[in-house]
């Protein structure tokens, strides 16, 4: 039976997504364990599954009070920034005493 290149997609991500070996999706689906590799190699796998334990992280842009306490005993205390500003203002102010 041949397959249109959108379903063959369907069954490269549906496997990656799956968690299981080639061969036990290909008895599950009734597939050739060879016909899916040449498919794999001609059609790509772009969309394989994240490792396990990753996660896209996403900023967000929401005012912080952070305070900061440095060795030397001096505390800062930051309000009113982004994540985001109090990350550039750090490392403006280690670039400028490094």
């Amino acid at each position: 039976m041949r397959y249109h290149p959108d379903a063959i997609r369907k069954f490269l991500s549906a496997q990656a997504y799956s968690g299981r070996s080639v061969a036990k999706f290909c008895i599950e689906h009734e597939l050739n364990v060879a016909t899916f590799y040449s498919w794999r190699k001609k059609y790509g796998h772009q969309e394989e599954a994240p490792p396990a334990g990753f996660c896209k992280i996403i900023p967000r842009q929401q005012a912080v009070a952070k305070k900061l306490r440095l060795p030397s005993g001096l505390e800062l205390e930051l309000s009113g920034m982004t994540t985001m500003e109090v990350t550039e203002l750090l490392l403006a102010i280690d670039q400028a005493y490094a």
